[in-house]
């Protein structure tokens, strides 16, 4: 609001009715993630994608279509791609 103040100085004079704060998520590789979570049945994860508004609606499709047993349009962001699959070094 500081900021806001400071750009239009007529804000100061206003009563604030509502806030809504939108966290952000970001992957290893700043893509989403869309798919089962591993190594959990019947889980899914839908998160960590910028600009929500725009790509929410189409994550929902491709989550859908995956749920429901058919192949998503774009299967390109399985969680799984960010897990450390390799075997765990006994030297570490």
């Amino acid at each position: 609001m500081r900021l806001a103040r400071y750009v239009i100085p007529a804000l100061a004079e206003g009563r604030i009715a509502r806030v809504w704060l939108g966290l952000e998520a970001e992957t290893a590789d700043a893509m989403p993630i869309i798919g089962d979570v591993p190594g959990v049945e019947n889980a899914y994860v839908v998160g960590s994608a910028h600009s929500g508004y725009t790509s929410g609606p189409f994550m929902g499709k491709i989550i859908a279509q995956h749920i429901l047993g058919g192949l998503p349009e774009m299967p390109l962001f399985d969680p799984g791609r960010l897990l450390d699959t390799q075997p765990a070094d006994e030297e570490r």
